[in-house]
């Protein structure tokens, strides 16, 4: 059994596609096995997969018509018969001691997912209501044992938000690993830019997401002990990073709205109780109470500007140190 098992999907990123095989390549931690998923790709990325695949017996190539990141995610997890599962993205590329040091941290702590990078470790751990995928390692068994608990299928954005917000709601065995360093990529040609830019898509599937969780919580019985990590899902994801960051037209803001005040009032506040519920971000428990939403989303892209411009002064502070790997660790604490 490898001691990791990379599951990495492929769409169109020849041009990335090497550059993120070698980084898995050169890991100080060498027993592991690598699951590329070709997704239907038009360019040469299938002929790079084959190529690594007919050279190192740890490379395995699956081959599916094109179905979407999340049913190319599953179909890999069904491949891999690693003790730990990691899911990478095709664009990027991870540090050389990435796995070895996320290992031995799942081990010493006997963790079903560790945290892995600083930047998602700014808050404690039990009040991370999601991760992205490539911030997480799963024990496979965990994974096993909640088969039901899959990516999405037509879900993009938030595909795996919800995956990993549902399997952290379902344990307590978390770790951390601030020395894991994952290097994202960011270019215009990725899909959930995309996606993100089209409103009227995202605003259609966001009822979706709601489905999702609650037949979820209702399945496992979790809306009595985890509406707080749920309500904190609800203001990270719908509310914060689509609500308020998205480019809506004043009627899908007004629909959003409708949307996320419904389901909180009905699913989630009956089983808050006060305290957690001030626990919230005020902008959203003030969205709940009918205030202006208008108002709201006016002072939080004044607040954007502002960590805009701290942003910019840090990053132009940062990169006058001479040391490069200080230089990193700096932009992966305070700028990502």
């Amino acid at each position: 059994m490898p001691k990791v098992s990379i599951i990495i999907p492929v769409y169109n990123v020849e041009k990335y596609l090497t550059e993120c095989i070698e980084s898995v390549l050169e890991q100080t931690l060498s027993d592991w096995e690598l699951i590329l998923v070709n997704d239907g790709s038009p360019d040469g990325s299938e002929e790079i997969c084959l190529n690594y695949a007919r050279s190192d017996q740890r490379i395995k190539y699956i081959s599916q018509k094109n179905q979407g990141v999340s049913i190319a995610r599953n179909n890999g997890l069904k491949a891999a018969s690693g003790k730990y599962i990691f899911f990478m993205d095709s664009d990027d590329t991870i540090d050389c001691n990435f796995l070895k040091s996320s290992y031995l941290v799942a081990e010493k702590e006997q963790a079903d997912i560790v945290v892995i990078g600083a930047y998602f470790l700014k808050k404690p751990l039990s009040e991370i209501p999601a991760l992205p995928v490539m911030a997480s390692m799963i024990r496979c068994h965990f994974l096993r044992i909640h088969r039901d608990i899959c990516f999405p299928a037509a879900i993009q954005p938030c595909e795996d938000g919800l995956f990993t917000h549902r399997l952290l709601a379902l344990t307590n065995k978390l770790a951390a690993n601030p020395d894991g360093v994952y290097n994202y990529r960011s270019h215009e040609e990725q899909n959930h830019i995309r996606i993100n830019q089209s409103c009227t898509k995202v605003l259609e599937q966001i009822p979706q997401w709601f489905k999702i969780l609650d037949d979820f919580y209702k399945k496992y019985n979790l809306y009595q002990t985890k509406s707080l990590h749920l309500a904190r899902f609800i203001e990270h994801e719908p509310f914060g990073m689509r609500l308020i960051s998205m480019p809506f037209t004043f009627n899908q803001k007004k629909e959003l709205i409708k949307i996320i005040q419904t389901f909180m009032i009905q699913n989630v506040l009956p089983h808050l109780s006060k305290e957690e519920f001030e626990l919230l971000d005020w902008k959203l428990r003030h969205l709940i109470k009918n205030y202006n939403p208008n108002l709201l989303i006016c002072i939080h892209l004044l607040q954007l500007k502002v960590e805009k411009i701290i942003f910019f002064v840090l990053r132009r502070l940062i990169n006058l140190f001479p040391i490069k790997n200080l230089r990193h660790r700096l932009r992966e604490k305070y700028l990502r």
